[in-house]
């Protein structure tokens, strides 16, 4: 690891840790970033794929589209609420209120871009619990149980199986998506 590998690290991990002033300090919630570091904090950029700082893409970007305070409280509210409906009440606004929010570009484009990143999150988090899935399983295989290896193999099988069936697939599509381009080309 090189001198600014280790500057990145330092400057990443003082950008996640919420400093002492934006900290509620009572009883029960030590420790706990107060309501404007929530709404403020914006991750900082890494380095991926050889990409430079802040140009990694939607998911660790501050917000492009200007909220008010009080559209930016709302936000958690309407992103993890099932319906306008729910989202509002949780939001303690009015339909009416939501509803001019959502006919604003600007707030329905914040909105959406937070949605995807939300989605892109809980993507990345389904594959590191597949990884530690995939982990377990590697032990369960040398389990003493003949029962549990026995299972641990069912079940290994069963998912490499449609592992190599989707990866199949994707080839056999990849092949029609290049004979199209073919055909494409030669109109």
């Amino acid at each position: 690891m090189n001198p600014t590998d280790t500057q990145h690290e330092a400057t990443n991990e003082a950008a996640i840790s919420p400093s002492p002033a934006h900290v509620r300090r009572n009883g029960a919630s030590e420790g706990v970033p107060n309501e404007a570091t929530v709404a403020s904090f914006h991750p900082p950029a890494l380095e991926v794929n050889g990409a430079k700082q802040g140009q990694i893409g939607p998911v660790l970007d501050p917000p492009v589209h200007e909220l008010t305070r009080k559209q930016e409280l709302a936000m958690p509210h309407i992103l993890s609420a099932r319906s306008e409906r729910e989202g509002a009440r949780a939001a303690q606004i009015s339909r009416t209120t939501l509803q001019r929010w959502m006919d604003n570009p600007a707030f329905r484009a914040e909105l959406e871009d937070r949605r995807r990143a939300a989605a892109a999150l809980c993507h990345n988090e389904y594959q590191e619990l597949a990884l530690n899935g995939v982990n377990i399983l590697a032990d369960l295989l040398t389990d003493p149980s003949p029962y549990i290896r026995l299972n641990a193999v069912r079940v290994a099988v069963s998912v490499s199986m449609k592992v190599e069936e989707r990866q199949d697939i994707r080839r056999r599509i990849n092949v029609i998506d290049d004979a199209i381009e073919l055909l494409k080309d030669q109109s």
